[in-house]
């Protein structure tokens, strides 16, 4: 039954049929079933019932799978409810499966982020038309009215990475504001769930992504000056998240009697420090490496009148670091 929506159905189908028979029973014949016998077979089988849909969930890795389980607990528990029977135990059983749902959901995000990173070539984004430039601009908040004015090619600052995490964070919390769907929980609730598990993905999740990302000794110093940048333009996106959880989930997220915020602003500054941390080591080792090349000879009285060739290339190297660094922002 974990991967099979038909093994759900046939579960369903059969205790659904034993117990609206005996319903009927209760209300046509005289005396055959017990209204008591009922109840107490009922809340027997209820609790054995949100035992196994939890414990067979929990072995499913399949978000989409997870959406359909959770339909049919839903028809499970309204037909059940039409003949009288108590469900809140398949109400608590649906909110569990909820955080399990959310771990799935937050696994194929942490798939999805490695992607995006493993693709990005970590220059700054750049399009040859209208066509794709309309279609980043829709994707991600960023406008810069000089950039609109210029001719194409047009590049922008940032590398695909960012409108990709952006759209990707917006697709999680759309899929897990999915799931409390008709489960007749009050609005500060499901503001509680959704920026919670968000919060989660992106302190958690994104965060540990993206160290991972930094602390690669194949990044380059230039690839590292570029997520730099990019952590910045993700920082700004923060406002924009949390505007658009309040327009799905049509409440207010810094409702007076909430107060709760999205956390990725202080999350995407600890990147960038961490990025800025790299940046600083890479640069010590690469001059560290020149001299070591070089073989000096510390002891001359006098200087041969002219550069080391390994001083002139260090020179080159450091001074397009040193023009990539004028695009870094200014904190």
């Amino acid at each position: 039954m974990r991967e099979s929506l038909g093994g759900y159905r046939e579960y369903f189908h059969s205790i659904v049929g034993f117990f609206v028979i005996e319903n009927h029973l209760l209300y046509t014949t005289n005396g055959l079933v017990s209204k008591v016998t009922l109840e107490e077979m009922w809340a027997t089988s209820v609790e054995k019932v949100s035992n196994v849909l939890k414990t067979q969930t929990s072995y499913c890795t399949d978000s989409g799978l997870i959406q359909e389980i959770k339909r049919l607990i839903m028809l499970f528990s309204n037909t059940l409810t039409n003949y009288g029977y108590n469900i809140s135990h398949l109400t608590q059983a649906l909110l569990e499966i909820r955080e399990h749902y959310t771990e799935v959901l937050t696994q194929r995000c942490f798939h999805e982020f490695q992607e995006i990173f493993k693709e990005d070539n970590y220059h700054p984004l750049q399009v040859v038309n209208l066509t794709e430039y309309a279609s980043v601009v829709a994707a991600f908040p960023f406008k810069d009215p000089n950039l609109e004015k210029s001719a194409f090619p047009r590049r922008f600052p940032f590398s695909s990475m960012v409108p990709k995490v952006y759209k990707q964070v917006k697709e999680f919390v759309r899929s897990s504001l999915w799931y409390t769907e008709d489960l007749n929980l009050t609005q500060t609730k499901i503001d509680e769930m959704i920026q919670k598990s968000t919060n989660l993905l992106l302190t958690g999740t994104l965060s540990g992504c993206l160290t991972t990302l930094i602390q690669k000794p194949s990044v380059g110093l230039l690839e590292l000056i570029q997520i730099t940048l990019n952590t910045n333009y993700l920082e700004c996106t923060n406002i924009y998240l949390e505007e658009f959880i309040t327009s799905v989930t049509k409440s207010s997220v810094k409702d007076e009697s909430y107060k709760a915020e999205l956390q990725g602003k202080s999350m995407f500054k600890d990147a960038r420090a961490e990025a800025e941390e790299q940046i600083y080591e890479k640069l010590k080792a690469k001059i560290d490496e020149s001299f070591d090349l070089a073989s000096y000879d510390w002891t001359l009285n006098e200087p041969e009148g002219r550069a080391s060739d390994y001083i002139i290339d260090l020179v080159a190297f450091l001074q397009s670091t040193f023009l990539a660094f004028t695009n870094l922002p200014v904190i």
